[in-house]
């Protein structure tokens, strides 16, 4: 975790903004090409603004990310905080706020310790015990001051880090993929409460993760990267609803694509095929498509059928537990539209 100096008021209240940026690495052994990890993204975080990227390991996300913070050089284009360009400054001199995946906490340090780590010298002691007071409180800590770091979850260090990265009020904080490390059920709930937390704070953060329920959970707005490149930015109700090219589409989860009309593709969602066997009275159709059952697997409350449907390939259902068709079984099926998004492309 970095922090820095104490930052003007009006850089705490600034917004960032990534011009055309560029980071390239170069090659490791004479004759090899540069790798160029982030290829001319832009992109603006508004004050008060949770914003995350997300993408596939070696999409760029992170290297972006370590761009802003200072931790990497910028080849071409520019990173601007509060309207003026940063790009020269040091990490400690930026005002933001760092968090990692594995919190990188000081094993030898208290709870208490490790929050105030980033206070220390900057304000009395009794301020100082305060502050890391209402850091545990918001982050769900509270009664944890004394406790060694060692003897916490995996889940409580990484409250800790929280708590750590925005006791000094940073500018801006990063966060680099800060709940991969923990199982999935964890990293659910510590999504929500991240969220909450960023909200109660009002702080503004650039988040990078490769997971789309946690960016959705997380932020007020999405940016999908893809070989270095910025493809879509927007709600997560915007992405989910009217991903712009396949490719977005597919990261995002929708498993499978037909061809529209014209230019058109539209993007199929697990669940976009019901069984029409299964529905009381159904009959035979157009609108139904014959399948194949390949496989199940049960879930919370239902159970996703894998289903190799006529002229698309394989999809996933969702079915009722005790309604669940034996492997070779032909049924047929019905698209639900709501289950899926239209893709327009070049005309």
């Amino acid at each position: 975790m970095a922090t820095s100096e104490e930052t003007p008021d009006d850089a705490r209240t600034g917004g960032l903004e990534v011009r055309d940026l560029v980071v390239r690495y170069e090659p490791a052994r004479r004759g090899d090409d540069a790798v160029v990890a982030v290829d001319g993204v832009s992109l603006e975080v508004r004050p008060g603004e949770v914003v995350a990227l997300l993408g596939p390991s070696g999409c760029g996300k992170s290297s972006l990310l370590r761009a802003v913070a200072g931790l990497e050089p910028v080849a071409a284009g520019d990173v601007r905080w509060a309207g003026r360009s940063i790009v020269r400054l040091p990490v400690h001199r930026r005002g933001f706020g760092l968090m990692f995946q594995d919190g990188q906490l000081f094993p030898h340090r208290d709870v208490a310790r490790n929050v105030a780590y980033g206070l220390e010298g900057r304000m009395p002691r009794a301020e100082r015990a305060a502050r890391v007071t209402e850091l545990l409180d918001v982050v769900g800590l509270h009664g944890y001051a004394t406790r060694p770091v060692a003897t916490l979850s995996g889940g409580e260090q990484q409250r800790v880090a929280l708590a750590r990265a925005l006791a000094p009020r940073p500018a801006l904080l990063l966060l680099d993929e800060p709940l991969s490390a923990l199982d999935r059920g964890l990293r659910e709930r510590l999504a929500v409460d991240l969220r909450e937390v960023l909200a109660t704070t009002g702080t503004t953060a650039l988040f990078v993760t490769h997971d789309h329920d946690e960016a959705f959970t997380v932020a007020d707005r999405v940016g999908v990267m893809g070989s270095g490149r910025l493809l879509q930015v927007g709600t997560p109700d915007d992405l989910w609803h009217h991903p712009a090219t396949p490719e977005v589409a597919r990261f995002l989860g929708y498993e499978a694509f037909l061809g529209g009309h014209g230019s058109t593709v539209v993007a199929l969602a697990p669940g976009a095929f019901r069984l029409a066997d299964l529905q009381q009275g159904a009959a035979d159709s157009d609108d139904h498509r014959a399948a194949v059952v390949r496989g199940a697997s049960f879930r919370k409350g239902h159970t996703e059928v894998s289903l190799e449907v006529e002229g698309v390939g394989v999809v996933t259902a969702f079915v009722p537990w005790d309604r669940v068709p034996d492997p070779g079984t032909a049924v047929r099926v019905a698209l639900d539209p709501r289950q899926t998004a239209q893709i327009h492309g070049p005309r």
